[in-house]
């Protein structure tokens, strides 16, 4: 059922796209796919707006300077040592990945809710996730397929007492995205946690502290560089993010709008999905795992902690607790869950073809 529901999903989206791409204004914005003097509008290379075009960058020509530093190796490394299978074609082989990496998440991810649930919590949370209206990110030049498969697979690992498996997946997430890192200290936490009640089991904390090493060995190897192990935090500067307390972060979109001053509706839109996410996590605490719990928290956290809302409905997909929770509150009610689905999915239509057509939207 999961693949009918994705190849559905993928070609549906690729079809809306393209058909938008003919039939409404596309934004000149210098990146890839965009048309320019001497060069067409370039359909494919359009999934790969915006961070899609650093991380071709990154694959074709490497770490060139300080601001690629941001973005973190295994995906655009991964697209590299692919390319040679599409004739050295990066956006295909990135674009490939991603897809296949989003059809492998949406089996695990189903089957992680069915242990953890029922089927039926399960299918409701994949499909939630599936209609969600940044998931075409999944599908695009961007390497958040890859990590929602990977932290994914760390949790499904973790609770089947699978330690060693977890750890991989642990340890290749935490250098796909600097989030990853957190699935080390969330499992830790809990088996912490669990300790008061039951016997602390070494073996999950000596497997899951070792897949800390790969991101501890990058941290040596940027202070060698750079003299600074957290050069992909310094460089954020360049997208004017710097570290503020999450409430002054939001009170300088809630303060403005509140006052009826004039901002964009993207403000609108990152702000609202900022609110709902975090509402839904602080009211449902005990609904899901600890580890899970935590981990969705702080995904959220810590990019709000940015001075900026901005990319927010992209970076909510990797809080899969939520989606979880989501499911639970939906899964009561049939026409309910239809309506949301319907309303999210042509939501995820319209920022689509806004992506394709190279607007920014998250």
């Amino acid at each position: 059922m999961i693949l009918r529901l994705f190849i559905v999903w993928r070609l549906g989206l690729l079809l809306v796209t393209y058909l938008g791409s003919k039939i409404f204004t596309l934004n000149l914005n210098t990146g890839l796919g965009s048309p320019a003097p001497g060069r067409n509008f370039d359909f494919w290379a359009s999934w790969a707006q915006w961070d899609g075009g650093h991380y071709f960058r990154i694959a074709s020509q490497g770490y060139i300077d300080e601001r690629s530093f941001a973005f973190f190796p295994i995906y655009p490394y991964l697209i590299k040592y692919t390319s040679f299978i599409f004739l050295g074609n990066y956006v295909f082989s990135g674009l490939i990945i991603s897809n296949l990496a989003a059809l492998i998440f949406f089996i695990t991810f189903h089957k992680l809710v069915s242990n953890l649930y029922s089927k039926k919590t399960a299918t409701v949370a994949t499909i939630t996730i599936m209609t969600f209206p940044t998931t075409f990110f999944l599908g695009a030049m961007y390497p958040e397929s890859l990590f929602l498969l990977l932290t994914t697979l760390a949790f499904f690992y973790y609770f089947l007492q699978k330690p060693q498996k977890a750890a991989f997946s642990i340890s290749i997430a935490a250098l796909t995205k600097f989030f990853g890192i957190f699935v080390v200290v969330s499992i830790i936490l809990e088996q912490l946690v669990s300790s008061l009640k039951n016997k602390l089991s070494k073996k999950n904390i000596i497997w899951i502290s070792l897949s800390a090493m790969p991101f501890l060995l990058y941290l040596i190897l940027l202070f060698d560089k750079f003299e600074d192990p957290f050069k992909f935090l310094s460089v954020q500067e360049y997208w004017e993010r710097k570290v503020t307390l999450p409430t002054t972060t939001v009170g300088s979109y809630l303060i403005p709008m509140l006052s009826l001053s004039n901002r964009p509706m993207n403000d609108y839109f990152d702000l609202l999905v900022t609110i709902i996410f975090f509402v839904l996590l602080l009211t449902s605490v005990k609904k899901i795992p600890f580890s899970v719990w935590f981990f969705s928290f702080i995904v959220l956290l810590i990019p709000i902690s940015s001075g900026t809302l901005s990319s927010m409905p992209r970076y909510v997909l990797s809080s899969i607790g939520t989606f979880i929770i989501i499911a639970m509150l939906l899964e009561k009610s049939k026409k309910l869950s239809i309506f949301i689905w319907l309303i999210s999915l042509t939501l995820q239509t319209l920022l689509a073809v806004l992506f394709v057509n190279g607007y920014w939207v998250a």
